[in-house]
């Protein structure tokens, strides 16, 4: 194995090798499967941020100290 091979990784002074397989396996998916397996890949991060992001300004002005002070002085 050449020294282009490997990684060399330090951690608290101790020096550890990370080493890779040379010999590639590949597996290919099941074509009655493939679709819903690359559906599955797909993340919907952008999306959930987003919708994090709109719940929190909608929740901004409720949230608020003055909104809260309000509202308590008006039901009690």
């Amino acid at each position: 194995m050449n020294d282009s091979s490997h990684i060399v990784i330090a951690k608290h002074r101790k020096m550890k090798k990370v080493r890779f397989n040379p010999v590639l396996n590949i597996i290919f998916e099941p074509e009655n499967i493939a679709n819903d397996l690359q559906k599955a890949r797909m993340s919907d991060y952008q999306q959930k941020q987003a919708d994090k992001a709109r719940m929190e300004r909608l929740l901004l002005s409720i949230l608020s100290p003055d909104h809260r002070k309000k509202m308590f002085l008006r039901f009690y």
